[in-house]
């Protein structure tokens, strides 16, 4: 993977940390205004490192929100840090950067769905072998590594573009470990 060789951009990631912490849920940043502000200290960035950096300081323990819309944008959500969600539970979101999702489960994933979601998720039997439920949750690296520890027992069905982004976040991950040999 090649990085960008131009001016400051070992410091790009510290300088989105601060920006981060100059948001709230009211003043959130588009992407276009960190892109500007980036500039402005000289630092040329794309899109898709915004999103690298901005899951990077999620996993660090940032807990940066998206919401939609005109007013839209990324903001720090202070009034819940992500180190303090237990470990073994999966938080429901109810903010606008939350997507209700259906997933298609196996049958012998329910246990594990009630435990993330709550034992009150609604289930719909789809077959015998499976159940549908609709979940509003963040898609965020966290979310997605409960899903791709599921394995093939829960996948994303609605919407579409929920699905592709988990297959084009789990196509990234690939994408770090090609050419590594045995």
């Amino acid at each position: 993977m090649k990085m960008s060789k131009s001016y400051n951009q070992k410091a790009k990631i510290l300088y989105l940390e601060k920006l981060m912490e100059q948001t709230t849920q009211d003043r959130p940043l588009s992407m276009q205004e960190i892109l500007s502000k980036l500039a402005e200290k000289g630092i040329k960035a794309e899109r898709k490192s915004i999103y690298d950096d901005l899951d990077t300081l999620r996993d660090f323990g940032m807990q940066i929100c998206f919401r939609r819309g005109k007013d839209g944008g990324y903001y720090l959500n202070r009034a819940e840090k992500a180190s303090e969600l237990p470990e073994n539970e999966m938080k429901l979101c109810q903010d606008n950067s939350s997507k209700e999702l259906k997933l298609l489960c196996h049958n012998n994933s329910l246990s594990e769905i009630q435990r993330m979601f709550g034992q009150e998720i609604q289930c719909k039997q789809k077959n015998d072998d499976e159940f549908l439920v609709t979940v509003k949750v963040e898609q965020d690296c966290r979310f997605y590594g409960w899903l791709a520890s599921m394995g093939r027992n829960v996948h994303i069905c609605k919407p579409k573009k929920a699905a592709v982004m988990y297959r084009d976040y789990l196509k990234g991950i690939a994408r770090d470990y090609k050419g590594i040999d045995k």
